[in-house]
């Protein structure tokens, strides 16, 4: 199948001056091109842009700023340009998906990293935006899954009409 080619608003001085390429992004994309041959701007452990010093309960600067890999809500991440995210859900024992980040909890539910993405896409609909949950881990080990991370993310997409 073929993509439209990306061509993004210029980004915010910022965030500019976090990335070498000019405007924060590759050049344009030829403008009809299959998925598969196509490069996207990911985030890495994109839900860490959510976590504030306060979040992590350890009062360290240094934790923080080792578990934090971007600046912003997934909404800001894709107004700089990301199309991609790199989640690592974590399913807890009630059944809620949250994220993490090596042995940190993010304190941010994957409804609220969804509802992020989806308002962005509701102004952006003609832009493409990829989910790429990896690394899941259970609050209790060992875990029988028997589905229950499939149904607990499937819901959750369900609810906001990700496909």
């Amino acid at each position: 199948s073929l993509v439209s080619g990306y061509f993004r608003k210029p980004c915010t001085d910022e965030i500019q001056a976090q990335f070498q390429l000019p405007d924060c992004y590759v050049p344009p994309l030829e403008e009809n091109i299959a998925l598969t041959s196509a490069s996207f701007l990911m985030s890495h452990n994109s839900a860490t842009g959510y976590i504030k010093h306060r979040d992590l309960g350890l009062g360290s600067n240094i934790v923080s700023l080792y578990s934090k890999n971007q600046v912003g809500t997934a909404y800001d991440q894709l107004n700089n340009g990301v199309r991609a995210f790199d989640l690592r859900p974590k399913l807890l024992s009630n059944g809620t998906v949250i994220f993490q980040h090596d042995v940190f909890d993010i304190p941010i539910t994957l409804e609220v990293f969804l509802s992020d993405v989806v308002r962005w896409c509701s102004e952006n609909n003609d832009e493409l935006v990829l989910l790429l949950p990896s690394n899941l881990i259970y609050e209790e080990e060992p875990y029988d899954d028997g589905g229950t991370y499939v149904s607990a993310m499937s819901a959750a997409y369900k609810a906001f009409g990700v496909p």
